[in-house]
């Protein structure tokens, strides 16, 4: 157990103290001699009582038990062989684990499920749980597994991702986690070996009518020869999907009606 001080810098007032009872020594002492060094004694130690408050001590316990929050990606870009890499890792971390170590299991894709709420002797044999795989959002992965981590413990979030972000803020949420006493280890993950599809232009009336029907118009295009899955949304809803082959070298445009069912602002991410 420790004793420690998160504004430490308030300590230097404690350096006061003798000087103002010094003072207060030399004024002059109407009250019998007893009462008067009481009185002095008690006056130094509210004094040291006030700069410790405003130090604002900290007791820290050295805890041996530890908690541990595997945050593991389950979006696509990672795919059944980086989905088998995670699960072989969680295995073989929950075999050395102490007897009284607790662990558990969130997955994320464009949201964050609990896969295993942490508890003693935790055993994982396949991950069940299948969030969205169309996004990626590592920060919603890694908040929900430091809210899961008990405070009376050891803390530790692992985060088993390939990097491939494609919502939110992982930085920002990582420091967020640091800053909450958790220590944060981050295990890289083989994504699939994809060729390169860069969607050069989104297409859509600027104006249409209530009722009307529009198109979309998206312009793919790839390094090779490849057939993908062209996923719509539609102010972050998802819209639905469709197979789309592309030729190396060759832009393609895509054509997708739609109808514009209510008035308002749309924006169309693929």
């Amino acid at each position: 157990m420790t004793l420690s001080f998160a504004r430490p810098e308030w300590l230097w007032l404690l350096l006061a103290v003798p000087v103002v009872l010094a003072m207060a020594r030399g004024s002059k002492r109407p009250l019998a001699r007893r009462r008067w060094w009481l009185v002095l004694a008690l006056r130094g130690l509210l004094m040291a009582s006030l700069v410790m408050a405003l130090a604002e001590p900290e007791i820290r316990r050295q805890v041996d038990d530890l908690a541990v929050l595997f945050v593991v990606d389950g979006s696509a870009s990672v795919g059944a062989p980086g989905q088998q890499q995670a699960l072989d890792y969680v295995q073989e971390a929950l075999r050395s684990a102490g007897s009284h170590d607790q662990a558990g299991v969130v997955l994320f894709g464009a949201d964050a499920v609990i896969e295993q709420a942490p508890r003693e002797r935790l055993e994982v044999n396949d991950f069940e749980s299948r969030p969205s795989p169309h996004q990626t959002d590592i920060g919603a992965g890694l908040r929900l597994g430091a809210a899961l981590l008990p405070a009376d413990r050891t803390r530790r979030v692992v985060l088993l991702t390939d990097g491939e972000q494609t919502r939110g803020d992982a930085a920002e949420q990582a420091l967020l986690v640091r800053d909450q006493d958790l220590e944060l280890l981050v295990v890289a993950l083989e994504g699939h070996d994809l060729p390169e599809v860069l969607l050069e232009d989104l297409l859509a009336p600027p104006h249409v009518e209530i009722g009307a029907t529009y198109d979309l118009k998206v312009v793919a295009r790839s390094d090779e020869d490849v057939t993908g899955t062209l996923r719509m949304y539609v102010n972050a809803r998802y819209l639905g999907e469709q197979q789309v082959e592309l030729q190396a070298g060759r832009s393609r445009v895509v054509t997708i009606a739609r109808e514009a069912p209510d008035p308002g602002l749309y924006r169309f991410p693929a």
